[in-house]
């Protein structure tokens, strides 16, 4: 199985062509106004396509805030080697 991702912030700019060809396709939109509008877009152009809404308001926050737990449990890690 071949996963490709493309990054795309608006749904004018997808390669339809292509992704009609595609039977599972997740989108990843914000949870607003603008991302529930994208999604919609594109999920009536491609029916196959699931929405993945972030738990929050936007993927931004969700990416923060897993950055700062990797980064407590690497500080976590190394106080064990340090005496």
């Amino acid at each position: 199985m071949i996963k490709k991702n493309w990054y795309v912030d608006d749904p004018n700019n997808l390669p339809f062509e292509l992704l009609r060809n595609i039977s599972r396709i997740g989108v990843a939109f914000n949870n607003d106004d603008l991302g529930n509008e994208a999604s919609l877009v594109v999920e009536s152009m491609l029916p196959q396509a699931k929405r993945i809404a972030p738990k929050g308001l936007t993927w931004n926050e969700i990416l923060i805030e897993a950055k700062q737990q990797e980064m407590q449990q690497q500080k976590q890690r190394s106080r064990g080697f340090s005496r």
